[in-house]
């Protein structure tokens, strides 16, 4: 069996994908989970399915406060 592929491919351009990647990293518009399952997707390309079954303990957290 080969693999999929498909008859059209809506792209973004790479400038696209960075600045939707620093205002995930950056913003604080949305809800971290939200952040976070975007992150995925732009940074590894991984299936919505697969970042939908990903549990809240298998993500850490390294937040500053500032002192």
């Amino acid at each position: 069996m080969g693999h999929f592929t498909a008859k059209t491919r809506p792209t973004i351009t790479q400038d696209q994908r960075l600045a939707w990647l620093r205002e995930l990293l950056t913003g604080t518009g949305e809800s971290l989970p939200y952040r976070i399952a975007g992150a995925l997707l732009l940074l590894y390309a991984q299936p919505p399915v697969r970042v939908a079954k990903l549990r809240i303990e298998a993500i850490e957290t390294n937040e500053t406060t500032g002192k």
